[in-house]
């Protein structure tokens, strides 16, 4: 759901995401609104806003905001990696600074430096960051599956299924069936919808 809905409004489809969920920033979605209340009063945060209140630098010198914080998410724990034993969302933000914002090296330091399990991290840490910026959504202009952003892949890596975690790429009718609820997305055999009658009695 929440990479369709940064789809949606890179589609221009919607203006705003109301949420409590601080993983759609690292998706980059554009505006997400937080603690709306019943007079409409919210927080209205972008990912270039969330990036600067963490002090993480803009570009050229920083990473692009969403990518930074996808970084920070997947250290500190999110929905696709449980983090680091004493690693919050600051001090993951102090670690990537420190190591020019690659999660890979962070790892490998603390690896070096007493957090031998740390090093175990590295492949659920990397499809983590893939997984925010490269998920398989359904999109509403062409009709078909695609990355959330493009992706570019070695061939071998494809080839031997190792990015299958993102999602499948399905024929074009499926894909259509499925976003119109007319098949089962996990068996691919069509729903049979059958009327209920309830009896007053």
């Amino acid at each position: 759901i929440d990479s369709l809905s940064n789809s949606l409004l890179c589609l221009g489809r919607a203006s705003g995401i109301i949420s409590e969920d601080s993983d759609l920033l690292a998706y980059g979605c554009s505006q997400v609104l937080y603690k709306l209340d019943n007079v409409g009063n919210c927080d209205a945060l972008t990912p270039a806003s969330a990036a600067q209140a963490l002090g993480v630098p803009p570009p050229p010198v920083g990473p692009a905001p969403e990518v930074a914080l996808a970084s920070v998410a997947a250290l500190a724990g999110c929905d696709y990696t449980q983090g680091l034993q004493g690693v919050g969302v600051r001090v993951a933000v102090k670690l990537l600074r420190e190591a020019d914002w690659d999660s890979s090296a962070v790892l490998l330091r603390l690896a070096s430096t007493g957090l031998p399990s740390a090093a175990g991290k590295l492949e659920e840490v990397r499809r983590a960051e893939l997984l925010y910026s490269h998920q398989t959504v359904f999109c509403l202009e062409t009709l078909r599956t695609c990355p959330l952003r493009p992706l570019e892949i070695q061939g071998c890596e494809e080839q031997s299924g190792q990015l299958d975690f993102l999602g499948p790429m399905l024929e074009e009718g499926l894909a259509r069936s499925i976003a119109k609820a007319e098949v089962d997305p996990i068996t691919g055999t069509p729903f049979h919808v059958g009327i209920l009658y309830c009896s007053s009695g």
